[in-house]
Order: structure tokens, then sequence, then C-alpha cells
């Protein structure tokens, strides 16, 4: 078993075998070891910063500083002209100083655990075969070789090779720019260079289902769609780059060399922009 990035050219029995999957889904077990394996479904956290340095970041302000220096000043005053009864002074502002920090600590923990509480209250879940039977996991749980269960209204948790689809449509807009939902038809097999708008037997993750429902099988592991992410915001930056010139400049000449000649911006699932994707011809100003 191992991760397969191209399953939308291949058939739903292809799939199982690939993915070390089967129509019940994956045990408990297997699901467990591929979790610890390949980690969660999500995008991997910042770490936390230790109560330590949350405490030392309540010093950093910059009134804060010239506190601390006001009483480092004070404090040294009196102790060089020997007038101890001053050294009262300094002490107060670093009381002030240091109660401050303990009162910024504190709010600044609080805050923290209201967050993760609420994270933790609004994860979404999701509908997976675990030994023939569906239940519901966390979708940041999800590993590969899972079958996901989807219907109208979901947001879809992974990218999957539909192995069921009934009247099954998507929005993705998010992705593809296509404010129409795409039907999908898990009998479909694509061929290996199908541009990503046009895998019929894909669905992409955070896409909505607008209709129908489904099932899918996981391929591969969320951070492996990064490098597609990044491919995408290039092709988009490139796009609008080219239509702002074409357009603003009316100068055909411009944009002729600009999709006509080489321009080494490939999508990660061999998707060539140049190839697969219009750019809007020039307008001509004032018509």
């Amino acid at each position: 078993m191992f991760m397969e990035k191209n399953l939308f050219a291949r058939s739903i029995a292809d799939c199982y075998v690939k993915l070390g999957s089967r129509q019940g889904g994956l045990t408990a077990n297997e699901a467990a070891n591929r979790l610890k394996q390949y980690g969660e479904n999500k995008l991997p956290e910042k770490a936390k910063k230790s109560a330590f340095a949350t405490f030392l970041a309540q010093f950093s302000d910059i009134m804060i500083i010239i506190l601390l220096v006001a009483a480092a000043i004070s404090i040294t005053i009196a102790i060089l002209n020997k007038s101890y009864g001053e050294l009262v002074d300094g002490f107060i502002i670093l009381a002030i100083v240091l109660i401050n920090a303990v009162i910024g600590f504190v709010q600044e923990k609080k805050a923290e655990n209201s967050i993760e509480a609420l994270k933790k209250m609004t994860e979404p879940i999701s509908k997976v075969y675990r030994g023939g039977k569906v239940v519901e996991v966390h979708s940041k749980e999800l590993v590969i070789g899972d079958i996901v269960l989807i219907e109208a209204g979901d947001i879809v948790p992974a990218d999957c090779r539909l192995i069921e689809s009934i009247s099954l449509r998507c929005d993705e807009s998010s992705l593809t720019g296509e404010s129409v939902p795409t039907e999908k038809d898990c009998s479909v097999v694509c061929n290996p260079s199908t541009p990503l708008a046009e895998r019929k037997n894909m669905i992409f993750s955070g896409s909505v289902v607008a209709n129908g429902h489904g099932e899918g099988i996981v391929p591969y592991h969320f951070l492996d769609v990064l490098l597609d992410a990044v491919s995408i915001a290039e092709f988009f930056l490139f796009k609008l780059f080219a239509n702002l010139i074409a357009e603003f400049e009316g100068n055909s000449l411009i944009h002729h060399r600009l999709t006509a000649q080489h321009i080494p911006v490939v999508f990660h699932r061999n998707v060539n922009i140049r190839e697969h994707f219009l750019i809007r011809p020039p307008v001509e100003l004032g018509t």
C-alpha cells in the first residue's frame, strides 16, 4: 500500500488494490496504524509557546521596557547615593510591572484555552466505513484507504477517488472558478493527462456537495495537497497578470507573446496552464 495520486486514471478495482482497502473500508486497527504512520489529515500546527515564553512575552511591550529602565535607574541612583529609603520608588515600579505581567499572562492563557475549546467544538465530522460499519470520525483522523460517505450539503473532507456516485454534483468554484456545480461519475476512468477541472471521478477537499450522494476512497495524505495549492495560486496569479496586460494595454502582441512562449508554470497534477486554460483575448478599450 502506498500513496497514489493518479487514481483518477484507474478502475475502482485497481484503487482498492493500490490503497490496500476494500468495500467495507479499513478495520479500526488498520486505520490506527495508518494514522500513526502518516499523521493527521490537517495542516501542521505551529508549535505552542511554553508558559515561560508566554510570561516573558509580557515584558516585550515598549512601555514595560521603559518602566523597567526607569526602575533600574532609580535603584542604581539610590544605591550610589546611599539613599536606601529611595529604593522604594524603584521597587514599586518593579512590583507594578510584575503584577501587570502576571495579569497579562493569566488572560492570555485563558484566551488560548478558550480558542482550543472552540476548535474542538467545531471540528468537522466525516462518515466512513470501518470494518464494514458506518461510523463518524473527526475529519483530521481520515487516512489513506478510508472510504468516505458524502451527501448533499457536506463539505468534502479530503480529496477522494469516487467509488459510488448517484446524481452527484459538487461546487468546486473555490478550486476551478466555475460557478456551476460539476457533475461527478465514479464509472469514468480518466486519461492520466486529464486536467484537474475535468476529473469527473474525483472530489476535492473543501468543495461542497451540491446534489446527490456518493462514496470516495482517500488516495493520499492531506499534506500532498499543499503542492497542488501552491500550483493553483501560481496559475491564478499568472492568469491575472496576463489579462491585466491584455486588457489595459490593449496590445495583442504582448498577449500573444505571453501565451505563446514557454512559461514554466505547471500544475502539480500535470495540468499545463497554457494547454488546459484559456486566457481571455485582449479587449479594445472604448468599445
